[in-house]
């Protein structure tokens, strides 16, 4: 698939036959090429396996960057880097650290 290089990742909490599941979207930000799939866990491996079996079924450079939500998916960038060779940065959304900036300014009682 065509791809800008600029990608968001999500999951969403599912349940499939009255068991939770995860829905993961990686979505490419400007061509809007995307792929899904339906995860049984959030341990480390399962997010890794995701990205390793997505990314390739785009066309890409040497670098990409991920947007994502707070979740420290840090070891999972790395993990996926270095199994497929090729740069990761994340960025992380700007919704969800205004979401934070306001939980921590409502939790210090300093709302005016």
């Amino acid at each position: 698939m065509a791809s800008s290089g600029y990608f968001v990742y999500d999951e969403q909490y599912v349940h499939i036959y009255g068991e939770e599941k995860y829905r993961a979207l990686l979505k490419d930000s400007q061509t809007g090429n995307s792929v899904e799939s339906i995860l049984d866990d959030l341990s480390e491996g399962t997010p890794i396996y995701f990205f390793v079996r997505s990314i390739p079924k785009f066309n890409l450079g040497e670098e990409i960057y991920i947007t994502t939500d707070g979740f420290p998916y840090c070891s999972v960038m790395r993990g996926t880097s270095h199994i497929l060779c090729i740069g990761i940065k994340r960025q992380r959304c700007l919704f969800q650290m205004e979401k934070d900036i306001a939980h921590r300014i409502r939790k210090a009682h300093k709302e005016h």
